[in-house]
């Protein structure tokens, strides 16, 4: 019984971690579109200059 209950903790910690993995990754995901987005704005910004 008390394999079962601590394999069910375990269990959950994992699942939390698989979340806050999840969670890092799509912020991470969102940072990246953002810099590239002001990366390209930037880029915009330059070749106008430069005309």
């Amino acid at each position: 019984m008390a394999d079962n209950l601590s394999f069910g903790s375990e269990l959950k910690v994992g699942n939390k971690n698989k979340l806050k993995a999840n969670q890092n990754h799509k912020i991470q995901k969102s940072l990246i579109h953002h810099f590239e987005k002001s990366q390209e704005g930037l880029f915009a910004q330059t070749e106008i200059e430069t005309l």
